[in-house]
C-alpha cells in the first residue's frame, strides 16, 4: 500500500492502550483516510482459520478506539448504522457503538447483488432493503472492497433515496478491512456515487490494516504495544 501511495504521509493521530489510529495526509485525497491497527486484528490477518464470532470479536478494539476518537472529537453523536447484505454482519459496528456512547437511531440493511450484462455490471438487483432516512445524521457501513463496483452502485443507490426523501446526511463513516488498494476504490466509488464534497456531507473511510505483516513483524509489533 505504502508503494501505491507515494507522496502520502500517515499521521499519527491516536495512540490506544489496544490499537494506534493513523491519517493519511495527502492534498490529491478528496476524502478522509484512517488507518487503525491492533493487535488483535493482526493476528485476524494472518490467521485464515480465524472465523465467525472470534472474527466478529477481534474486530470489537480497533472498531471501538475509532469510535472512541470521532465522539470525543464531535465528528459522531449519533448514527444510523446500514449493513450490506454481503459480508457487513462480520463488523461488529453495533455493540462499538454502545460502548463508545454513540446513540444507534436505526439500523438500514440493502442487499447488493450484482446483475451482469455479459461480463459487465449493469447494475445492482436489490431483492430487499430497509432504509431508514434520518436527516442530518450519520451512516456507518462496514464492508469488503474488493473492486468496488458493487459499492459504487450502492453509495447511488444510497444517495438518490436522500435526496428524494429531501434529507441529507452529515457525513459517512465507512469500515473495511485489510485492504492495500481500499483508498483508490473507495475514493471512485464515493465519487462515482456523488457522495464526496457533496452537499456538506463529509466522507471517512478507515482502514482496519492496510497489508498483512509477517509473523516476525506481527511479533515485534505485538511486544512493542505489551511494553
Amino acid at each position: 500500500m505504502f508503494k501505491k501511495l507515494q507522496g502520502v504521509d500517515l499521521v499519527p493521530v491516536y495512540d490506544h492502550a489496544k490499537a494506534r489510529l493513523y491519517r493519511l495526509d495527502a492534498d490529491k485525497l478528496n476524502n478522509h483516510y484512517y488507518i487503525v491497527t491492533s493487535a488483535t486484528t493482526r493476528h485476524l490477518l494472518n490467521s485464515p482459520e480465524v472465523v465467525g464470532f472470534e472474527n466478529y470479536d477481534r474486530m470489537c478494539n480497533p472498531t471501538k478506539t475509532v469510535l472512541d476518537f470521532f465522539n470525543k472529537k464531535g465528528l459522531i453523536t449519533s448514527a444510523n448504522i446500514l449493513t450490506i447484505l454481503r459480508g457487513g454482519l462480520n463488523y461488529p459496528l453495533e455493540e462499538c457503538c454502545y460502548r463508545a456512547g454513540i446513540s444507534v437511531n436505526d439500523m438500514s440493511f440493502l442487499s447488493c447483488e450484482r446483475v451482469f450484462d455479459g461480463e459487465l455490471i449493469s447494475g445492482l438487483d436489490i431483492k430487499y432493503k430497509k432504509l431508514s432516512i434520518i436527516d442530518g445524521g450519520t451512516l456507518i457501513i462496514g464492508d469488503i472492497i474488493a473492486t468496488g463496483d458493487t459499492l459504487v452502485k450502492c453509495l447511488k443507490y444510497i444517495v438518490k433515496e436522500y435526496r428524494t426523501a429531501g434529507a441529507r446526511l452529515r457525513n459517512i463513516v465507512f469500515f473495511t478491512i485489510g485492504s492495500m488498494t481500499s483508498p483508490f476504490q473507495y475514493q471512485s466509488a464515493s465519487d462515482g456515487g456523488k457522495c464526496s464534497h457533496d452537499e456538506g456531507k463529509d466522507v471517512v473511510l478507515l482502514i482496519v490494516e492496510s497489508y498483512q505483516q509477517t509473523e516476525e513483524e506481527q511479533e515485534c509489533l505485538d511486544e512493542e504495544e505489551l511494553s
